[in-house]
């Protein structure tokens, strides 16, 4: 599990330290199924869940940052408004 919980590192940390318990308890019991279909099944879900960490961990990441310029460029508005 040390790898899943390295590959969640794609994710933004909010976004882990909200979901990533669960995210690897939801994984080790797939691979768990996984393994005892064997070998094959264990390494299937393995490469499955890999570009999927990665897509999604990227996708989160750009979410998060779309909305923080968001905020920021609304801030930045609102003080300009202000003044």
């Amino acid at each position: 599990m040390r790898l899943y919980r390295l590959l969640l590192h794609f994710f933004p940390a909010p976004f882990r330290h909200r979901f990533g318990n669960e995210m690897v308890e939801t994984f080790a019991d797939r691979l768990r199924e996984a393994r005892r279909q064997g070998t094959r099944h264990a390494a299937a879900a393995w490469l499955r869940a890999v570009p999927d960490l990665l897509a999604h961990g990227l996708a989160e990441r750009r979410q998060t940052t779309r909305r923080s310029s968001g905020l920021r460029a609304t801030m930045s508005n609102l003080t300009t408004d202000i003044r």
